[in-house]
């Protein structure tokens, strides 16, 4: 990441990170994670945003564990009962 930052040098970079690792797919390795399990449709996890970050921050603080250690359906269940989650089961 700190060598993505220092070498970005276009605005649309800055503003939405992920797009310079897309845009330098060769450089990095992307994973796409995919699942058949309808529950995790519409649940955002990308951090584009200090919204985005800060949602992010708030799903590793209701961890009971390390967030390398926390499955994909733990993160997901918490994301959707977040405050102001964009989740589909969140009313």
């Amino acid at each position: 990441m700190e060598y993505a930052c220092t070498a970005m040098n276009d605005e649309r970079h800055r503003e939405h990170v992920t797009k310079y690792f897309y845009d330098h797919e060769v450089k990095f390795k992307i994973s796409k994670m995919v699942s058949s399990d309808p529950s995790f449709a519409g649940v955002q996890l990308a951090v584009d945003t200090r919204e985005d970050l800060d949602h992010i921050k708030w799903i590793i603080s209701q961890l009971e564990c390390e967030p390398a250690d926390a499955g994909i359906a733990t993160l997901v269940r918490i994301a959707q009962s977040s405050p102001g989650s964009r989740g589909p089961n969140h009313g």
